[in-house]
């Protein structure tokens, strides 16, 4: 429907340009096609752009219509919102420090992808040598520490030590 109206929207624009400064084709059934199928991706990428950044529900958190977030879960809402390292308390007590660059949507399936890992032991860091990354089952992760961000005089995000952000 959206689709629809906008290509409605987009031959009456074009039609009323072209009586203006001329026209430069004829609208055909092959025209509004292409058109339709360049408006739904457009409005596939907002949409997604909307329902991956938290935006509308944010707005309709702030006028009270709702408490609910976009995230598919709490897990990955807090995780797609950190901007910095994560410790993972695993079972067995262990812990693991490092750049999160790919989590599960929920708690109980998927992995961590871990960048510039270490194991935390006591209060030492232990580094994995030769790792680039290193991938941890999100059933085997009990509880997760989002660190905060140290940002520079001069900076807002939060940036690797290999100067990724």
């Amino acid at each position: 429907m959206l689709v629809q109206a906008f290509v409605v929207g987009v031959e009456t624009s074009l039609i009323e340009m072209g009586n203006r400064v001329g026209a430069i084709g004829v609208w055909t059934d092959r025209v509004k096609l292409a058109w339709s199928i360049v408006l739904a991706v457009l409005l596939a990428i907002v949409f997604a752009w909307i329902e991956n950044t938290d935006k509308l529900h944010r707005l309709l958190r702030a006028f009270g219509i709702t408490h609910q977030t976009s995230f598919s879960s709490e897990w990955f809402g807090a995780l797609s919102q950190a901007k910095g390292y994560v410790v993972l308390h695993l079972t067995g007590e262990r812990r693991l420090y490092g750049w999160p660059e790919e989590w599960p949507n929920t708690s109980d399936r998927g992995h961590f992808v871990m960048a510039e890992a270490e194991w935390l032991v006591d209060d030492r860091r232990i580094a994995l040598a030769n790792v680039e990354r290193i991938l941890i089952r999100a059933q085997d992760v009990e509880m997760v520490e989002l660190m905060k961000v140290m940002e520079a005089a001069d900076s807002t995000a939060a940036e690797r030590p290999d100067g990724r952000s």
